[in-house]
């Protein structure tokens, strides 16, 4: 009976070692397990930035052993710094063809298109369907295009897209964004305004803001230029046809102080200057600009016909800079009488008094539900000869109308 009872234990001893060792087991994959999940969410997370330094380098570097198509083809645009101005060889391409057959169509629009990594207001924002969407319904219904916030660092991926969409959509060039340095403009990402246009692109530009404020510093906000061949009447040569596009500092609610709107102020008198030194040589040509402003014209989010304080000053010193302002928004709003002179361009809402809802919860920001503000313009742009007073110059701009 001893005997049999330490066989007993024994195997008892045998089984407790055993599950001992299993257990052991259990956890070490476990642990294994842990480790490689954190390892593949934090690929995941860092890929685009991964990928994006690989094909900076290639750009830069690029190495032998690649073939000839590989290599002149991450030789043409630097599109992880946004630093070229790319457009489409015009030398052999068709006559003008504008969407309407006559008058020039523009759009001024906020694709709302956020380098990766930038957490979303909800769950998704939808990037790539929206721009699918863009691209195969909007675009081609218009001549020239001003975009804001198509952010390209780090997702070179939608600068080749837009290429190859505009140009199969017969546009002729794809302009910005504003070229910057990392280091020297202190900022991480690109400005995001590029202009796609029908008309043959003569030259380009661009300038940097000075450093914005709060997220705003993080990317190269500034101006883009373009001068671009204008169509003639039949029997007569084209002109040229001054295009610039902007996006300036926001507004956040937590502000107080109003130091937005001072960097604005700042940012306005680049602008002015920017806009008199490129139009110089040729300043009967037609000047356009457009772009978000980040300034409300209307007076308040139920007031859309009168002026905005902060709007009425932009104007105020277009004019002392030598520079009128016609706002085509509102110039369409007073006279087709389509609502409001200041059409609502952000954060508008859905039915009315108690009834109203936000009309979009997936893009804009919760504290910015209801706003109704008017922040994005097409402006036509009259210079006044050496920033006269009124009434100067004024035979050669009637002339040159």
């Amino acid at each position: 009976r001893r005997e049999e009872k330490r066989r007993e234990e024994k195997r008892r001893e045998e089984k407790r070692r055993e599950e001992k060792r299993r257990m052991e087991r259990e956890k070490q994959a476990k642990t294994k397990k842990r480790e490689r999940y954190v390892f593949s969410l934090g690929f995941d997370l860092f890929k685009p930035v991964i990928l994006s330094l690989i094909l900076a380098y290639l750009c830069t570097f690029p190495p032998s052993f690649l073939p000839p198509s590989v290599l002149s083809a991450l030789s043409i645009p630097d599109m992880v710094r946004g630093v070229r101005c790319d457009h489409f060889d015009v030398s052999h391409s068709r006559d003008i063809e504008l969407s309407s057959g006559g008058d020039l169509r523009l759009l001024s629009y906020n694709l709302f298109l956020r380098p990766p990594l930038v957490p979303p207001h909800n769950r998704h924002d939808h990037k790539a369907e929206r721009l699918d969407l863009f691209a195969r319904d909007y675009l081609h219904a218009y001549d020239i295009v001003f975009l804001q916030e198509y952010f390209t660092a780090f997702t070179p991926q939608r600068r080749w897209k837009l290429n190859r969409v505009a140009k199969e959509g017969g546009f002729k060039a794809v302009v910005g964004p504003p070229a910057y340095s990392r280091v020297a403009n202190k900022c991480a990402v690109d400005g995001g305004t590029i202009i796609v246009s029908r008309l043959p692109l003569l030259s380009s530009s661009s300038i940097v803001f000075e450093q914005g404020v709060f997220t705003d510093r993080l990317a190269a906000k500034g101006v883009v230029y373009a001068r671009l061949k204008a169509p003639g009447r039949a029997g007569e040569q084209g002109g040229v046809v001054h295009a610039f596009n902007t996006h300036l500092q926001a507004s956040y609610v937590f502000d107080k102080e109003g130091v937005a709107e001072k960097v604005r102020a700042s940012q306005l008198q680049s602008l002015i200057a920017f806009v008199k030194e490129t139009t110089a040589d040729l300043p009967s040509a037609p000047i356009i600009l457009a772009g978000d402003f980040n300034i409300d014209a209307r007076a308040s989010a139920t007031d859309g016909n009168s002026d905005g304080a902060e709007y009425r000053q932009m104007l105020d010193m277009f004019e002392q800079g030598g520079l009128k302002l016609r706002d085509v928004k509102a110039e369409v709003g007073e006279k087709e009488k389509k609502g409001e002179k200041h059409a609502v361009t952000f954060a508008d809402v859905v039915g009315e008094g108690e009834a109203a809802r936000p009309r979009d919860t997936t893009l804009t920001s919760p504290d910015e539900w209801g706003l109704q503000q008017s922040l994005d313009f097409i402006f036509l742009v009259e210079r006044k000869e050496g920033g006269k007073g009124k009434g100067e110059g004024k035979g050669k701009r009637k002339e040159a109308e």
